[in-house]
């Protein structure tokens, strides 16, 4: 099968992979750093975070390395892409996954092909104190019971 979307296509060690050659996998031995950066960058458009593979993440480049935190992220990426396919859940990206990956990539929108960040929400109060003299509260009061 060849790859058809820019991010994975063109890859000499993706396309035998999705051609059903050895997947690519955790290291160590390290695998192809181009062919890693470009799994995590599709990783990244398809709406997966991953700032510690990501120098400068977003925006910077991948680092490449199959490290723990590209492991996971396949993981997760394998659960949701094969939900009750539980065999396809073994963290190596090999003609299924990328399979997926791609399907997925190519028939993304621009929109859905952009990196997505995490959302910061702030709130503000609106809530006003009420100081009463003598330090008490309004309808209370002091003395016995």
């Amino acid at each position: 099968m060849a790859l058809k979307s820019t991010t994975l296509a063109g890859s000499a060690r993706l396309e035998q992979a999705a051609a059903g050659g050895p997947s690519v996998k955790k290291g160590p031995p390290h695998d192809v750093a181009d062919a890693v950066g470009r799994i995590q960058r599709a990783l990244v458009q398809l709406g997966y975070p991953m700032p510690k593979s990501f120098p400068g993440y977003p925006a910077g480049e991948p680092d490449g390395i199959f490290g723990a935190e590209t492991h996971a992220t396949v993981l997760a990426f394998q659960k949701q892409a094969f939900a009750k396919e539980y065999s396809q859940w073994d963290g190596r990206v090999g003609r299924n996954t990328l399979a997926r990956m791609d399907e997925r990539l190519s028939s993304a929108g621009p929109e859905e092909r952009t990196i997505r960040q995490p959302m910061a929400v702030t709130t503000t109060s609106r809530c006003a104190t009420l100081t009463v003299p003598g330090g008490g509260l309004p309808g209370l009061r002091r003395g016995r019971s």
